[in-house]
Parts: structure tokens; sequence; C-alpha cells
């Protein structure tokens, strides 16, 4: 089978997050030219890096969790149409990356614990996002008040707002 080979900034997005400690997964082993996921938890990636990553179209799964994104740097995630599960805990964003969050149309899992994202927002996002489970601090929620957790589960809002817990 001919593939086609890999986009110059593609393979240099790729060589970028292994250079910053992260790794890609791709759709198979012969085709290189479609990376589908990225791992950069805890790596050294800032705003600015991750805007080399845009020319992975096709990529449907990242996890940024602990590295040094924030508000500024998610706006680049409204170019990943097929974007589905994304990490963001430990990182830097707030309630400011409230409108990018939502414009990512095929998003099914957010994950925003250990963020500046307040439950409020939270809600919103999984209210607004069809079919999106948003993953939240089960400390701060019950410290907030919104929502009831007295175990160790982490709380997944569901898209009509109510909460579920899970292990």
């Amino acid at each position: 089978m001919n593939n086609p080979a890999p986009h110059p900034d593609e393979k240099s997005s790729c060589e970028l997050v292994a250079a910053c400690g992260g790794f890609v997964t791709h759709e198979s082993e012969e085709d290189f030219a479609r990376v589908s996921s990225i791992n950069l938890q805890g790596a050294k990636l800032t705003d600015d890096n991750l805007l080399m990553l845009s020319v992975m179209p096709k990529l449907t799964t990242m996890t940024l969790g602990y590295t040094e994104i924030t508000d500024r740097g998610i706006e680049v995630l409204r170019r990943f149409e097929s974007l589905s599960y994304l990490w963001l805990w430990g990182t830097g964003i707030t309630d400011a990356s409230y409108d990018t969050l939502i414009s990512i149309p095929k998003l099914q899992l957010l994950n925003v614990e250990e963020t500046k994202v307040t439950v409020g927002c939270s809600q919103r996002i999984s209210s607004q996002i069809h079919n999106c489970l948003v993953c939240i601090d089960r400390n701060r929620a019950a410290m907030n008040g919104k929502i009831e957790s007295d175990n160790a589960f982490d709380i997944w809002l569901n898209r009509d707002g109510s909460a579920k817990h899970v292990g």
C-alpha cells in the first residue's frame, strides 16, 4: 500500500512533541501522515508550542495535563475539527477559555480538574456541548456547594448539568 508522506509541518510537529517529552499515536503504523492523538502530560509545552500542533487536522485526542498552557494558547484548539477527547487538568486555563472550548464541535470528553475553571463555567460548558462529559474537581465542587461529594470519585457533569460520580 502506498501511503502519503507526512506533511513537512506535521513531521516537525511530531518532532516538537517528542522534544517536549510527549508522544504521538498514528491511525495506523503504516500511515504516519495521520496523527490521531498526542500525549504531552507534564511536558514542557507552552502556548507558543501549541500553535505548531495545529497542522494535525485529524487529531482526536489531546492530553495536555500539567503543561504551561493558558487561555491564550487554548485559542488554537478551535482549529482541531476532529478533537473529541481533551485533557487539560493542571494547566493555567480559566473561565476565559469558555468560548474556545464550546467551539470545538466534536468534543465528547473534557477534563478541567486542577484548573481555575469554576464549577459554574464547567456546568455551562457541559450544557452547551451536546453529549460532552466534563470532569471537574470533586473537592472544589463540594466546597462551592454546587455538588455534594464525600467520596473519592471524580465528578463528571452531564449535558443537563447533573453530576455523576465515577471511579
